[in-house]
């Protein structure tokens, strides 16, 4: 599977993901989830909720989950910013929204490269700058855009235009000038 974004509502009653329930031999990469998950049962991840390897190296990469991730059973129940439950699966350049879940893989997971980055990693390209890399064929888009589903700015996919958003970001003279006015109006009240 490559290049796949969902939004939007994701649920079931067995191990549950972002992109694949369950899976096996299967190789994911370039993959973003910002779909709510829940499960009924025992796994839920950002991008895929249970996997087995057999006979094929399979790999999960490139990939990022920004979704609530839940579950409504069991206490025992894991959540994992990209994988629920895996079996000697690579899991590479891979992120999740902080807060979002426990760890990034649960279970036996072969290499694994995935962190909790903030919103604000997701927004200011830091995120992105880590899936593009140094690849010339990277299917990422310039830089991050609003997306409406998720409420928040992501990397996107070069055929992703996003959605109309105008995001005031405080430059260090728009900081200064608000601290300067708090500090006046404090004074104002002082002064009374």
């Amino acid at each position: 599977m490559k290049n796949v974004t969902v939004t939007g509502y994701v649920g079931g009653t067995g191990p549950v993901g972002g992109i694949v329930g369950y899976g096996n031999n299967a190789s994911i990469t370039g993959c973003t989830n910002a779909a709510t998950v829940k499960d009924g049962s025992s796994t839920v991840g950002g991008i895929v909720g249970r996997t087995l390897m057999s006979m094929e190296p399979s790999y999960i990469s490139n990939c990022y989950s920004v979704g609530s991730l839940t579950y409504r059973g069991s206490a025992s129940a894991a959540i994992r910013g990209i994988a629920g439950d895996v079996t000697l699966y690579a899991i590479t350049n891979c992120y999740w929204l902080e807060g979002a879940a426990e760890s990034g893989a649960g279970g036996y997971p072969g290499e694994t490269s995935a962190a909790a980055k903030s919103k604000a990693d997701f927004a200011n390209g830091t995120v992105l700058a880590l899936l593009k890399g140094d690849r010339t064929d990277s299917p990422w888009a310039d830089e991050c855009r609003y997306v409406a589903a998720a409420g928040m700015t992501l990397p996107v996919f070069k055929e992703q235009t996003g959605d109309a958003h105008t995001a005031l970001w405080p430059t260090a003279a728009s900081v200064s000038l608000l601290a300067a006015a708090a500090l006046l109006l404090g004074k104002k009240k002082h002064l009374n």
